[in-house]
């Protein structure tokens, strides 16, 4: 029976990307001390990285995330998007290849980006939130252990993606919550210091779209309940689903910091 309740458990974390499993899913203890929390809501991190495939230094950043997100305390809380914008992200003769979104460059004109790769972990610093990538690590370390202020949970099931959250503190300034499709594993090419031109560079992360808008829409949330909210998608020709992930993340709209973020596969 123990072993029966603990592995639908596991299914149903699987199922729902969540940072909290609700009451009725929780482990019995086989000791009889009652039934036992098996997870806690935890705070999570989401790293905004400028790019371009003609921006020799960019895949540095990138490996810097994978190394960030491999960190044993990091992971499962270390998300990313790349979003691809600016001057190192045109087309030309070779790199045919348009990663660039309307959404994407709606995000990195906004935070004014004039050299890459530069990234933003949770915008921590806004109007001065850009950071070198050599500076994401601390940026990480200096928020993975607050107590998270809200939580999120994601699923997806008949090309709707529905994402719950309610407020675990009291937050008085004006809530706005971004949903996203990202992909990974996209073979293409990629310009990198000392290499050249890398004909078969594998694209992480990348911004596909937005599924309301660059800047999301407000949310009222309340600290008993969770709101829930609801998004039909579609996935482009070109996009390959099996690769692609759901993000889902709230700001403040006041101080442009991202309170709280998840992430699923889109498919499962």
């Amino acid at each position: 029976m123990k072993k029966y309740i603990f592995l639908l458990s596991v299914a149903l974390f699987g199922i729902i990307g969540c940072d909290k499993i609700e009451p009725e899913d929780f482990l019995i203890d086989g000791s009889g001390n009652g039934v036992v929390d098996t997870t806690t809501f935890v705070k999570k991190i989401l790293i905004e990285d400028f790019t371009g495939h003609t921006c020799q230094n960019c895949p540095e950043a990138s490996d810097e995330i994978h190394t960030l997100q491999n960190i044993s305390a990091y992971q499962g809380k270390v998300y990313a998007v790349a979003i691809h914008s600016g001057f190192f992200s045109t087309t030309n003769a070779t790199f045919t290849t348009d990663f660039t979104t309307e959404e994407g460059d709606d995000i990195h004109d906004f935070f004014e980006l004039s050299s890459y790769p530069k990234g933003m972990v949770n915008r921590i610093g806004y109007p001065n939130a850009l950071l070198d990538y050599a500076e994401w690590g601390n940026a990480i370390a200096n928020l993975i252990s607050q107590e998270p202020e809200l939580a999120i949970k994601l699923s997806v099931e008949n090309n709707t993606i529905v994402v719950e959250a309610k407020k675990l503190q009291e937050i008085n300034d004006e809530l706005k919550l971004v949903v996203m499709i990202t992909e990974n594993n996209i073979i293409d090419k990629q310009l990198a210091e000392g290499q050249g031109i890398i004909e078969d560079y594998e694209h992480n992360h990348v911004l596909r779209s937005t599924l309301n808008g660059a800047f999301g829409q407000s949310v009222e949330l309340n600290t008993t309940n969770f709101e829930s909210f609801s998004f039909n998608y579609q996935i482009d020709s070109e996009w390959i689903e099996a690769n692609c992930n759901v993000i889902a993340y709230i700001y403040d709209d006041n101080t442009k910091e991202i309170i709280q973020v998840e992430e699923i596969h889109l498919t499962p």
